[in-house]
């Protein structure tokens, strides 16, 4: 059963991906999910005609993206996502949120903050805690410009030569959290005109 769920995904991925290449579309946005997909429209103002849903299968819609000669693809999604790329995971099942939180608390240390800071976020339950300590503490941005060094390097591993990939990260509190360092300009691509 899980088989055939786990199959019966990829192939609409794969349909997703045969419409954008049937339109002439090689410069996509991919987004696990609504959240994502509510991000892009209502806030950042992006033309979603050019979105793939992947779900957690985010490395699998990057292989499947090369074999149709995608020539962009940017990747939205909220912070916990961003978290396991950075760990190199992309599945839901093989991460913890203690994980993403201990690997923002190496972002602190990495980012010239002090172990008070890192210890303090190692203290939060959930992500948005985090976010609002490191807010407080004005090392949101540095933190997130580390993680998303991270995200971009496993990303940039794992997609085909040639074809430009970069992320953005947010969160439904917060809003844009960070983004990798290439992805103004495809954010310019996509972005609807007024």
């Amino acid at each position: 059963m899980i088989n055939d769920t786990h199959s019966e995904k990829l192939d609409t991925i794969w349909a997703q991906l045969s419409r954008q290449r049937a339109r002439g579309q090689k410069d996509l946005i991919i987004t696990p999910g609504n959240y994502g997909e509510g991000f892009l429209a209502d806030k950042l103002n992006l033309d979603l005609g050019n979105l793939v849903r992947c779900g957690d299968f985010i490395n699998e819609t990057i292989d499947m993206a090369g074999e149709f000669g995608t020539n962009s693809l940017l990747l939205a999604a909220r912070l916990g996502k961003m978290l396991q790329l950075g760990n190199g995971i992309a599945g839901r099942y093989e991460w913890q949120e203690d994980d993403g939180i201990a690997m923002l608390s190496d972002c602190v240390l990495r980012a010239g903050g002090d172990a008070a800071i890192s210890q303090r976020i190692l203290y939060c339950d959930r992500l948005d805690d985090v976010v609002e300590v490191l807010w407080m503490t004005a090392f949101l941005h540095p933190v997130m410009v580390q993680l998303m060094q991270r995200v971009d390097k496993a990303l940039k591993n794992h997609a085909l030569p040639g074809m430009q990939i970069e992320a953005i990260a947010f969160s439904n509190r917060y809003g844009m959290l960070g983004k990798t360092p290439g992805a103004e300009e495809l954010l310019m691509l996509h972005r609807k005109l007024l």
